[in-house]
Order: structure tokens, then sequence, then C-alpha cells
């Protein structure tokens, strides 16, 4: 499946109209219609505002299947992407915090560790 075919399957799938998406990233509606008849895929600079309105993952959008959240993670991803821009950041101040109060522990069972890194 294609990136737009993924992308058009998805905004089926949660109701978004061709309209809707067209005037959250200010564009005209002809240009999401264009999408559609030729399959082509979004120019790179709208895929992270797509997401957005889309509600996914820019993995989702792309079709990787190696990141996998865990629930709480998935949810914890749903709560923040609901989340003004301000409280995005004081979630993203607290963890960082509590990351750097804490020790690092171990993976829970069933859960891969993805990142072995510290950033910031």
């Amino acid at each position: 499946m294609t990136i737009c075919e993924r992308m058009f399957a998805i905004m089926n799938k949660k109701g978004i109209k061709a309209v809707q998406l067209a005037d959250k990233l200010n564009i005209s509606q002809s240009v999401i219609s264009n999408w559609r008849k030729r399959n082509t895929n979004p120019p790179v600079e709208y895929i992270i505002n797509i997401c957005e309105v889309l509600e996914i993952s820019v993995y989702e959008l792309l079709g990787v299947d190696d990141i996998k959240l865990t629930n709480k993670e998935e949810r914890l991803l749903n709560y923040f992407r609901k989340c003004n821009s301000g409280n995005q950041d004081v979630i993203l101040n607290a963890a960082k915090s509590m990351q750097q109060a804490e020790p690092e522990q171990e993976s829970e069972p069933g859960e891969e560790k993805l990142f072995n890194s510290k950033i910031g």
C-alpha cells in the first residue's frame, strides 16, 4: 500500500474529509483530490502535519512496522497529541526531570528497549 492509499484509508476510517485535511494543511482541496486521482504521495513537507491531523505516527503513515509501542506508550502518546503545545512542553519537562531523577531501569518483560543512549 502506498502512502497515499494509506492516508486515504485512515481518513475514511476516521471520517476525515479531504476538505478538512486541506483546511488544516492550508492548501486547496484540489491538491488533495489530485493526490487521490493520481495516487501520488503528498510532498514530504506535509507528512508531519498530515500525521498530526490524522492523529497517527509518521511510522504508521509510512507503513513501518518495526517500531512497536507498548499499550502504555500508545496511551501516553495519544494523550500527549491531544494536549496543546504549552501542556506538551510541561509533559516533556516533567518526563525529562523524572528520567534524570531515577536510575535507569530494566525493561519490563516483553518490552524491548528501543534506545540505550540519553538525549539532551
